[in-house]
């Protein structure tokens, strides 16, 4: 899902399959019977399939509290379930903080390879659940930083 598609932004080099906040319906549903068929074995898992859910942080915060929490409880499924049948998703937002994802919690990231970038960093290592390396990292971060 792209909802930014065509924009001057825009580097996907994949067409997306929706381009619209009212899909966000139609990808959970998707989402969660691709990972239901290979489960009952009904749907090979040699292939590895992935999802692309770009500025989830924008789809959620513009869809109804109905699709928002079946959303939410896809790309949850996804990251709990998705590995065992070689189902993956990449998301992307403009934000690090959990709380501002409705239907997420910052544990629910765990099973999830996190990823962030410029100024979202210092937010990210603050809302860290190990906080034993946020000094070091913000240190670390800081010189790289002022280096660039």
């Amino acid at each position: 899902m792209d909802p930014s598609a065509g924009s001057r932004k825009d580097y996907w080099r994949i067409a997306p399959d929706w381009t619209d906040y009212p899909d966000a319906k139609a990808i959970a549903q998707e989402i969660n019977q691709t990972i239901q068929r290979r489960k009952a074995k009904l749907e090979s898992i040699d292939l590895y399939v992935y999802f692309v859910l770009d500025e989830i942080d924008n789809t959620m915060s513009n869809i109804s509290e109905a699709d928002r929490k079946a959303y939410a409880a896809a790309i949850k499924n996804i990251f709990k379930e998705g590995s065992h049948v070689n189902v993956g998703c990449i998301v992307s937002g403009q934000n690090p903080n959990a709380s501002n994802y409705p239907g997420f919690q910052r544990g629910d990231f765990n099973s999830a390879v996190n990823l962030h970038i410029e100024k979202n960093i210092p937010d990210a290592l603050m809302n860290s659940n190990d906080g034993s390396k946020t000094t070091k990292l913000m240190s670390d971060y800081t010189a790289l930083l002022e280096y660039c």
